[in-house]
């Protein structure tokens, strides 16, 4: 017999003798006590045996239990959510066959009562001893006072030496019970986004589940044209794996919803999950994300002398940086000395060199440079500095630098040739020069290789070669250039091109790493999984 535990919130009375008369009928069998015509001495026998019985030994057939009437709030002065529970026995009655009166005293009644509609809700039972009063064909009346509004089920038993069996259920309410929730998360907000273009982060989606007894547990990326290059966290951030470029749109043609290609919209489904186990449920939705433009004017231009005569200037200068529209056009100006306002040179298209005519000999100028794109110009460039000739002397060489063989592998020397528009003087040429190792996470270099370095033009030559040495380590990086740069100095002027780049090429295998998708998934469904190596 299991044990009774007297923990139900609220009030459970009894309310012995009378009753009303049951209104669904029970769906369990009328036990009777059928003692059929017996020899009266046989009959004294089975009497005095049964008497002999301990207190606790109930016949299996003394009694059952017809029906149970539930009432809700059933008088004026009853409080709210107040029930009045009426159970209906059937059974010998006293002094009847084999049911005692020892044996009936023993019988407890319980009652049992569970809520509807609520997850998890357990059923709580409550026991009624009768205390040594005879057990007659009567009603039994219980009080339970419950939670305002809400509705309940209720279980009845009697127990004597063993269960009789709980009765079916009977419910507070006849229709329209509450159902035990169990809905799927919603997505809440806005299904299209609009985000700058340069930037990862797309949006942040929120959600939740309508059942307070759930919540959201994770998102997953799970569709769309253009799944590939979304993740999303489990909080629901929404974020491009690459930083979408306005000028170069990579989105996908969509059928569902329709979308051309290459139009800056781009299609992704996200599905979001709530609840754990035989709870968890989910719900997708597919959202729309813009990317717009930004401004992008160009970088700034770093010009260099490249060339000098009595009466004019040669600067040059490489492409500056550019992820906005293509530059169109730079402007250039200048000034004797290092003060006072700037005068305009005329310079049209992109050409990325300038040569400015008309100045005075053995005279000090500074120039600055532009650039410009249809969606803006950049800052003047910092200044450079370069001195017409006097009158009569010689135009200096012009050293530029350019690669010797490019790509090469980490461990292979990256080697350069410094070249001099002119033979070099019987002392030499030497040339600055500045050594700058890969970006991007890539380090091909020693600390000792980089920076400023000379290299010297032999007397009588026009080249000379500049090795740089790369590390052979054990990392694996993405491939990288390491740069060499001319740089002013003396008895020459910088050249086109000023600066060189040898490929260098990582031979370290690339690290693999795994991470776990959506966790924890229901039993049945997939477990999602990513790979991703640290170079391509």
């Amino acid at each position: 017999m299991e044990d009774h535990q007297e923990i139900l919130p609220g009030r459970v009375d009894r309310q012995g003798g009378g009753g009303s008369a049951a209104l669904t009928a029970s769906q369990f069998g009328l036990i009777q006590c059928n003692l059929g015509t017996a020899l009266g001495a046989l009959l004294l026998l089975m009497i005095l045996t049964l008497a002999s019985l301990p207190a606790t030994a109930v016949p299996a057939n003394c009694f059952s239990i017809t029906s149970l009437t539930i009432e809700k709030e059933p008088n004026p002065t009853s409080p709210a959510g107040s029930f009045r529970v009426t159970v209906l026995p059937s059974g010998a009655i006293a002094g009847h066959g084999l049911c005692t009166e020892s044996a009936r005293n023993a019988l407890d009644w319980v009652l049992r009562v569970r809520r509807l509609g609520v997850r998890g809700a357990e059923w709580v039972r409550v026991t009624h001893i009768w205390s040594g009063l005879t057990i007659r064909d009567v009603d039994e009346v219980f009080w339970f006072q419950g939670v305002d509004g809400a509705e309940y089920e209720f279980q009845a038993d009697f127990l004597g030496s063993a269960s009789r069996g709980w009765t079916t259920s009977y419910r507070s309410c006849d229709t329209d019970c509450p159902e035990v929730p169990d809905n799927p998360p919603v997505f809440a907000g806005p299904a299209a986004f609009d985000m700058s273009e340069n930037e990862t982060e797309a949006a942040t989606l929120q959600a939740s589940d309508p059942d307070t007894e759930d919540s959201v547990t994770g998102y997953e990326v799970s569709g769309g044209s253009d799944a590939a290059k979304f993740g999303v966290t489990n909080d629901g951030v929404l974020t491009f794996e690459v930083a979408p470029d306005h000028e170069k749109p990579a989105d996908e043609a969509s059928v569902s919803p329709p979308n051309d290609a290459k139009n800056n919209e781009y299609i992704v489904a996200v599905t979001v999950t709530s609840g754990t186990g035989e709870w968890a449920r989910s719900a997708a939705r597919t959202f729309t994300v813009t990317v717009t433009n930004v401004a992008e004017p160009p970088g700034v231009p770093a010009p260099t002398v490249t060339g000098t005569t009595a009466d004019s200037l040669t600067v040059a200068w490489e492409e500056p940086s550019n992820t906005g529209p293509a530059i169109t056009d730079y402007d250039v100006r200048h000034r004797a000395g290092s003060s006072g306002d700037f005068d305009p040179w005329t310079h049209d298209g992109t050409a990325t060199t300038a040569t400015i005519t008309g100045l005075t000999p053995d005279t000090g100028y500074e120039v600055q440079v532009l650039a410009k794109n249809d969606e803006g110009s950049s800052a003047w460039s910092a200044s450079v500095t370069g001195s017409t000739l006097p009158v009569g002397v010689l135009t200096l060489p012009a050293v530029t630098v350019t690669p010797n063989a490019t790509p090469v592998t980490e461990r292979s020397d990256a080697v350069f040739t410094v070249a001099s528009s002119n033979p070099a003087p019987e002392s030499g040429l030497e040339v600055t020069l500045t050594v700058a190792d890969a970006t991007g996470g890539s380090d091909f270099l020693a600390a000792a290789a980089e920076g400023g370095k000379t290299v010297t033009i032999p007397a009588g030559q026009t080249t000379a070669e500049f090795s740089v040495a790369t590390v052979d380590d054990a990392t694996d990086e993405p491939d990288g250039d390491v740069t060499l740069t001319v740089g002013t100095g003396t008895g020459y002027t910088v050249g086109t091109p000023s600066s060189a780049k040898v490929r260098v090429n990582d031979d370290d295998p690339p690290a693999a790493t795994i991470t776990a998708g959506t966790s924890p998934v229901t039993e049945g469904t997939a477990a999602s999984f990513t790979v991703k190596l640290s170079t391509p």
